[in-house]
């Protein structure tokens, strides 16, 4: 519904018009004249209806409620207002937005073992999904998805020291390091030289709450 049917109103702002091409901001400025030229008064309540998706969507994240407090449901555009705000604090150029996006759609690939033509025919569809989102986020280099590939294999490891070296990556991207081959290898690195006399940590699953510890 966000991103189809209703991508046009959240197109209006300045912010958000550049993050879609030419060609389909016509067909988002044709949608809005003619929805508007048939339900003018109801405008708001589009407005409102998107706005409290997005509030389900960020529900989860306690660090976005700010953006909603701030921005009021009875505000006019306020689902374009609380769209905009989300884009400024976290663009979609960002270079963590763009490493945890595609290191977590490429572990699910790495992970996927389809058992039927409905789970081939759902992977299939989502790969392809991956591939138009990539068209938000900017041109790639083979680099940049190779370290993708190498965030994604930490993501899904079951080794614990591994696994929280992804995490170690994010916060270094945080601090505005470059990604490098270089910060990864180091950030692997230092998880086993803080743990000297665990080389061979049991595996565990992050999916498994009571795997977890580190023994």
């Amino acid at each position: 519904m966000l991103g189809i049917e209703f991508r046009w109103v959240l197109t209006r702002s300045t912010l958000t018009r550049f993050l879609v091409s030419q060609a389909d901001l016509a067909i988002d400025d044709a949608k809005e004249n003619a929805r508007m030229a048939l339900y003018e008064h109801d405008s708001n309540t589009l407005e409102d209806i998107l706005y409290h998706s997005l509030q389900d969507l960020w529900a989860p994240l306690t660090n976005n409620v700010k953006v909603f407090d701030t921005h009021g449901s009875a505000q006019q555009l306020c689902a374009q207002k609380v769209w905009e705000a989300h884009l400024t604090a976290f663009p979609l150029d960002h270079k963590r937005m763009q490493t945890v996006l595609l290191a977590r759609e490429i572990a699910r690939m790495i992970r996927w073992d389809g058992d039927s033509e409905g789970v081939v025919n759902r992977h299939f569809a989502s790969v392809t999904e991956l591939h138009g989102t990539m068209g938000y986020i900017g041109n790639l280099s083979i680099e940049d998805v190779l370290k993708s590939v190498l965030m994604a294999t930490l993501k899904i490891s079951t080794n614990c020291f591994l696994h929280d070296a992804y995490h170690k990556v994010l916060d270094d991207l945080d601090d505005d390091k470059d990604l490098s081959f270089a910060l990864i290898q180091d950030a692997c690195a230092r998880q086993f030289r803080r743990h000297p006399d665990e080389h061979h940590p049991a595996a565990w699953s992050h999916d498994l709450p009571e795997l977890q510890s580190v023994p």
